[in-house]
């Protein structure tokens, strides 16, 4: 053992204590960003400086060692003000807002280290409302999302990334029913008409649902689910788990209208009847071009991040206006166009959802 004071405090600790530890021993907390005990270190962000008495000198806590006679202290306003210089030049060049990158990586921007942290708490049922919040059938794509999040998990080159899509499908199968049970705003009196039930749609009508708009889901199949239900195999996704989540919304109160194909008349008239649309058909087809919609033959042409087309409250979203298929793209535009639409009907400007800065994306202008 060796004895050393900090703060003026003598204490004894083991001979190869690093500063921060020997003071964390005696009830000293001294800040730190990019120290983890669990993990091999190196200096780095230099917020844990401590002065030594003796010469005057700053030390890193996190590295320095504690050695017999040292005289620490652990801050006083010469430490203050070079955490302060410290912290300053890493903001420096971060322009941005920090972000895990596994969320930044999701199509739904789904808040998965909260997630995490709930299900390692034992909070089961907190951790799909949190899903829930960006994704509205999270046992579906738990099984059948590509996991781009996963490929940008930092523990990747660790060990191995973080299972996050079986994390997101076991909170889905494993939580109680209190977790199904959602506050639902006031009716507004709109009603939204949604043509096609597959991920994009019924998506749409979950989060419109919840704020207070009536969705109303026109599908040409008998059941909802669209390619969900009818081209993935019992094998990639059993059909119980996606009627479970479908029964979710559809006991918002959403309203289905299926075995209801659209020719252009039909389509023409639901846009008269109701206060927007949604199209969400999959697929863009021959049989849409004389629905008036703006396309290049093979996507409906919408506005970015809005989800707008050339017609008046008609927004496009899924696989109708872009050629790459991906359900949880889908599912997130279902989310994102609900948020467009509210905008409309609040006569707010239709941009669509907005996003922090994130400096992974651009640098801020002066």
């Amino acid at each position: 053992m060796i004895k050393l004071k900090i703060n003026s405090i003598v204490i004894e600790t083991p001979e190869g204590t690093s500063l921060l530890d020997a003071a964390a021993k005696a009830g000293f907390k001294i800040p730190t960003m990019c120290h983890n005990g669990e993990l091999e270190h190196f200096t780095s962000c230099m917020l844990c400086v401590v002065k030594e008495n003796a010469g005057g000198n700053l030390l890193p806590a996190c590295t320095a060692k504690a050695m017999e006679g040292m005289d620490i202290t652990t801050l006083d306003e010469e430490i203050s003000e070079a955490r302060k210089v410290a912290l300053e030049l890493l903001l420096s060049e971060h322009a941005g807002d920090c972000e895990a990158p596994c969320r930044v990586s999701c199509p739904a921007f789904m808040d998965i280290p909260l997630m995490n942290r709930l299900i390692a708490a034992g909070q089961h049922s907190q951790a799909l409302k949190v899903v829930m919040k960006d994704i509205a059938l999270p046992g579906v794509l738990g099984r059948i999302c590509p996991a781009p999040c996963e490929g940008a998990c930092k523990r990747k080159p660790i060990d191995e990334a973080v299972s996050i899509c079986l994390l997101k499908r076991f909170t889905a199968d494993d939580a109680d029913d209190s977790a199904l049970v959602f506050e639902k705003a006031p009716s507004n009196g709109k009603k939204v008409a949604i043509v096609g039930a597959g991920p994009a749609g019924l998506s749409a009508a979950f989060y419109l649902q919840l704020k207070g708009v009536q969705a109303v889901v026109y599908d040409k199949n008998a059941k909802p689910g669209g390619a969900l239900m009818y081209a993935i195999p019992d094998e990639k996704l059993e059909k119980k788990v996606l009627e479970k989540e479908i029964a979710v919304i559809e006991n918002l109160g959403v309203e289905f209208r299926l075995n209801t194909p659209l020719d252009a008349k039909a389509f023409r008239d639901i846009c008269k009847r109701y206060d927007a649309v949604v199209v969400a058909t999959g697929d863009y087809s021959s049989q849409m071009d004389d629905w008036g919609l703006e396309n290049n033959g093979r996507q409906v042409v919408v506005e970015k991040g809005s989800y707008l087309t050339n017609l008046e409250r008609v927004f496009a979203v899924g696989n109708v206006n872009r050629s790459v298929k991906m359900a949880i793209r889908s599912a997130a535009q279902g989310k994102e166009v609900a948020t467009a639409i509210m905008q409309l009907f609040d006569g707010q400007k239709v941009a669509g959802e907005t996003r922090r800065f994130n400096s992974t994306l651009g640098k801020l202008l002066p």
